[in-house]
């Protein structure tokens, strides 16, 4: 799928054809909606993909599963995060996770609930934030999704940075590590490294972890930076 490939203009193109040509009332509107606001975000222009997201929601009903309807909802979450409006995000996060509740666990119940609990952290409410990042963790490990617990660690080592806890972040990150595979995307590999390089007092070892920082941005074509 284009959407998936990079073709993201392309993506946006026949998202936008595909809205264009559905009937009124068509039932699966709502997910032309969700792939298009996905597309825009992914695109930068946040704005746009937060009004689809909304007719995505607008276009929900009881009929809609549950999971469906979560994933619709954390979107909206994850736009307000990256505009720092954290607790619009965490609000839209917790209404995700009621929807989670109603249906059996996957992936996306156990990034939600890490996402709740990394916006607690930086809301500086860690001592409810921490063990609802180490659930997450957990439930990424029981359901056998490494890549994930590997983006899990991620978000505990950026919480214990904001909280002042360095070791506690350089062990995250190096857990992290642990989990990251070759045959992946590694995004989240990067910004453990990013970090390591950033926070670490070894010049030898962080050096290291910045080299293969950027051979990674290079090969993935992802910018990830060790900002000083």
């Amino acid at each position: 799928m284009a959407e998936r490939g990079g073709d993201l203009i392309g993506a946006r193109r026949l998202f936008g054809e595909a809205r264009n040509l559905a009937p009124p009332g068509f039932e699966s509107a709502w997910l032309i909606h969700n792939h298009l606001g996905n597309v825009l975000n992914a695109l930068g222009d946040r704005k746009a993909a937060l009004t689809h997201y909304h007719r995505c929601r607008d276009q929900l009903d009881g009929k809609t599963p549950p999971r469906k309807a979560a994933v619709v909802l954390g979107n909206i979450g994850v736009v307000y995060a990256l505009d720092g409006d954290l607790e619009q995000a965490l609000a839209w996060f917790e209404l995700a996770a009621m929807q989670y509740e109603r249906t059996t666990p996957v992936a996306g119940t156990a990034t939600n609930l890490g996402n709740i609990g990394k916006l607690y952290c930086l809301l500086d409410d860690p001592d409810r934030g921490i063990p609802m990042l180490a659930t997450a963790i957990r439930m990424m490990g029981e359901m056998g999704y490494l890549d994930g617990q590997m983006q899990e660690y991620t978000k505990l080592g950026e919480c214990m940075e904001h909280l002042g806890n360095t070791e506690g972040a350089i062990e995250a990150y190096r857990q992290a590590l642990t989990l990251a595979h070759p045959l992946e995307l590694r995004r989240g590999e990067m910004l453990a490294r990013a970090a390591l390089a950033r926070l670490l007092d070894d010049p030898v070892e962080a050096a290291e972890h910045e080299r293969i920082r950027a051979h990674l941005s290079e090969e993935l074509g992802q910018k990830v930076s060790a900002p000083t």
